[in-house]
């Protein structure tokens, strides 16, 4: 008869003269040595049904391993499989590289040592609520499932690199890690999904880093605690369904899904994420196929970060919860302990980002991130600018930044923020709100840093007013756009005071551009009232004809001969406000000069005082009474055409500034927003 191997001949389990027990030195013959659980157990395998003891019944280790691997002649194993409901399995149950030919179950046991799997091939394995010491199944191979439902495992669930055909189903279980991880299954593969839900708790950090799961990614229900490192790490794991975190989820200690790529759903709602001192959901460089919910009931306490993450469905906030905690490497780079809520840097949504009727307490950074559709709300708005500026109005918030920034800087930590430098976005959505005011309060919703003189960030602006524009709300754009540039010239970045002064010419006439028919509004006023200055100027003589010879031939004021163009106030302003005259009034009329100053009245004043006159006391008072009402009108007449020499040059100058300015910005030669 040819010799077995140590643990697969039933007759190394006979009493007092059997192969043990004489290699124990017992020469005595005897019969087969066997618990009661194990004669049940025995006839239960050649009869293919289960094996239902009591948790008292002893089952050793070394037999059940004898029976797993498909006993012998006299002990077959129906090909149903190994089935036993309570009982106590005593010793370790060594199968390393074990062929394991059949089923296994092993329901309702309490295995008091460790099950070795390390290298095994098997079927399924069953081991619903059992409590089980330990399970090692490193580069463990089953082709079907692994069943630890309501199991009990109070060491390690060990896994790395196995590879499951079918589910891995811990739904219910207890896994506790006392010394470190409660589950390590990094690099595992699984064809069907990976179930942790419905009340499965872990005491220990959870590891399927790298790990390749056709199904779901199941945690529904469940509940990780980690006193050191993640609750629960799935970095760079690969899922082809839906990421599940929802319906009570609960996790003490950072969840990390960094560079994990999601075919389905990455689903966090009611989900609640705790880690107050740092990250709480950490999905940094992962590629998510579908959509991400962190809505309604989602509850973070401490930092939800994406950082460079791909969703290429929508991302919802709306509804959740989160409140910020200090990020490490914005403490080390900034020696700040600025708290983040909700940091996406570098992210990219390529469908809505929702972030309305939320709770938010602490900063949101979408610095370099791009959504296809942004959809936030007045409400969320108004809270952060409220919480930042209380009651203060857009116009004295813009006084503020320019008198006091001080004040500012003392209150930065104490509020929530928007950091929007780089944020990029295709549109608003049609329930967000697309007035002046509101976008407004978002802008001014930004670290006061980024809003003041040294570190002043522009694209947020530009940004706003392009989606505006292309969204078709141009009213609303130029408002964002005038405001942009108010709200420069408050924090003193215009410049010298040259440009300064051509910046205030811009606003008072163009608004910056942006209404360039204002610019013909205030020329048209300006040329009637000049126009309606000439005309009070010429009834008083002060307007004469250019050409002295024409002059010294008026009887008329104002009048010359027939050969020659009447004064005309309206085409007299006109002429001198177009750039390129023609209509021959500024050529032929000017402002009087020297002697063209005197009037009639004046020039029989001043002869009269030189000629002889009768002698007395009364012609003489009567003379000098008169020589001094002349010069008082003289120099009265002199200073209006002083006033009117100003008038004429000043809407000249303004004449030629207005069109040089209205060309360029038809034209495109000055930027509107420049």
């Amino acid at each position: 008869m040819a010799k077995m191997a140590k643990g697969r001949s039933l007759e190394e389990f006979h009493g007092p003269g059997s192969i043990a027990a004489r290699m124990a030195g017992d020469q005595t013959s005897g019969p087969i040595h066997l618990h009661p659980g194990e004669w049940k157990l025995l006839n239960a395998c050649r009869m293919g049904g289960v094996c239902t003891l009591g948790i008292d019944n002893i089952i050793r280790a070394d037999f059940l391993r004898f029976l797993l691997l498909g006993g012998d002649k006299d002990a077959p194993v129906h090909e149903l499989g190994v089935q036993i409901e309570g009982a106590s399995i005593v010793g370790q149950l060594i199968l390393r590289g074990a062929a394991l030919p059949n089923k296994i179950a092993l329901r309702q046991c309490r295995v008091d040592g460790k099950i070795d799997l390390r290298g095994a091939n098997a079927r399924t394995i069953n081991l619903e609520g059992s409590s089980i010491a330990g399970l090692d199944g490193e580069h463990l191979e089953l082709r079907g499932d692994l069943i630890l439902r309501n199991a009990q495992i109070t060491d390690c669930l060990y896994l790395p690199g196995a590879k499951i055909a079918h589910d891995l189903d811990c739904r219910g279980g207890e896994f506790i890690g006392p010394h470190g991880p409660a589950i390590n299954c990094e690099g595992i593969t699984i064809g069907g999904s990976a179930l942790l839900g419905e009340s499965c708790r872990a005491s220990g950090s959870v590891n399927f880093n790298s790990a390749k799961i056709v199904g779901d990614f199941d945690c529904s229900g469940g509940s990780f605690q980690s006193g050191y490192g993640p609750a629960l790490a799935i970095s760079g794991a690969e899922i082809g369904g839906c990421a599940k975190l929802r319906d009570d989820f609960s996790a003490e200690g950072v969840v990390e899904l960094v560079s994990a790529r999601i075919e389905g759903h990455l689903e966090c709602t009611k989900g609640r994420f705790n880690n107050p001192n740092g990250y709480a959901l950490v999905f940094d460089g992962s590629q998510i196929e579908a959509v991400v919910f962190l809505d309604r009931g989602f509850r973070a306490n401490g930092v939800v970060r994406a950082h460079g993450a791909r969703i290429k469905g929508d991302l919802h906030c709306e509804g959740g919860s989160f409140t910020g905690a200090p990020m490490k490497e914005f403490i080390e780079r900034n020696n700040d302990g600025t708290c983040f809520a909700l940091s996406l840097n570098k992210a990219r949504v390529e469908g809505k980002f929702f972030l309305q009727k939320c709770t938010i307490s602490g900063n949101i950074s979408l610095a370099h991130t791009h959504v296809g559709v942004l959809h936030d709300n007045s409400p969320t708005i108004e809270s952060f600018y409220s919480k930042i500026h209380g009651k203060t109005t857009l116009n004295s918030l813009r006084k503020q930044f320019s008198r006091n920034p001080e004040y500012f800087k003392i209150h930065e930590a104490a509020a929530s923020r928007f950091y929007l430098d780089g944020f990029t976005y295709d549109r608003l959505d049609c329930a967000a709100p697309h007035d002046c005011e509101s976008r407004l309060k978002w802008l001014y919703s930004q670290p006061n840093e980024l809003l003041l003189k040294e570190k002043f960030r522009a694209q947020p602006w530009i940004q706003l007013i392009k989606v505006l524009q292309a969204m078709g709300h141009k009213e609303a754009a130029k408002q964002i756009a005038i405001e942009k540039q108010k709200h420069l010239r408050s924090i003193g970045k215009i410049g010298d005071p040259i440009i300064s002064a051509f910046h205030d010419f811009y606003h008072i006439f163009m608004d910056y551009g942006h209404r360039p028919w204002k610019l013909v509004k205030w020329t048209v006023g300006i040329w009637l009232l000049c126009a309606g200055i000439y005309f009070l100027a010429w009834k008083e003589q002060l307007i004469v004809p250019a050409t002295p010879i024409v002059a010294s031939d008026h009887n008329l004021p104002g009048k010359a001969n027939t050969s020659f163009d009447e004064f005309n106030p309206l085409f007299y302003s006109l002429d001198l406000l177009l750039p390129i005259g023609g209509l021959d009034q500024a050529k032929n009329w000017k402002p009087a000069v020297g002697a063209a100053i005197l009037n009639e009245k004046c020039r029989q004043f001043t002869v009269a005082s030189v000629l002889p006159h009768s002698s007395g006391p009364e012609s003489t008072e009567t003379c000098n009474a008169q020589v001094s009402g002349n010069k008082r009108d003289l120099a009265r007449r002199k200073n209006l055409v002083l006033l009117l020499r100003y008038v004429t040059s000043m809407e000249h100058l303004f004449g030629w500034a207005a069109s040089l300015l209205l060309v360029a910005s038809l034209t495109g030669l000055v930027k509107k927003d420049s």
